[in-house]
């Protein structure tokens, strides 16, 4: 990408970093190598500013992230409580389950004497 000294004037028109026109002067009278690599340097930086975020941005973010991390956390409460609740069920049903499986021995017990006795 090689810049004549005429399109210097255009390249001071950039948004996030003018080349003033001192640097302009000084950039002008530099060998061709020479500009071409501060001019090179001159577009990385511009484009690196363009890229960069800013506090605002940054700040806007951070609060985004820290409401979504509040959701998840909040997520992760009900989940748990949930469970305990699921776990809590699960007891009673496995303590139902062995008061009717008791009961069932009884009965078969009751049945299996009955017969005996009208045999």
């Amino acid at each position: 990408m090689t810049r004549p000294v005429a399109q210097l004037e255009g390249f001071c028109d950039t948004k996030a970093m003018p080349l003033s026109a001192r640097l302009a002067q000084k950039v002008s009278v530099l060998a061709p190598q020479i500009r071409e690599v501060i001019l090179t340097l001159i577009d990385e930086i511009d484009r690196q500013q363009e890229e960069r975020i800013t506090r605002r941005e940054f700040l806007e973010f951070a609060r985004q992230t820290q409401e979504n991390f509040d959701r998840v956390w909040q997520a992760i409460h009900e989940l748990a409580e949930a469970q305990k609740r699921n776990e809590a069920a699960i007891r009673e049903l496995t303590e139902a389950q062995k008061r009717n499986e008791a009961e069932i021995r009884e009965l078969r017990q009751t049945v299996h004497e009955l017969a005996q006795a009208q045999k």
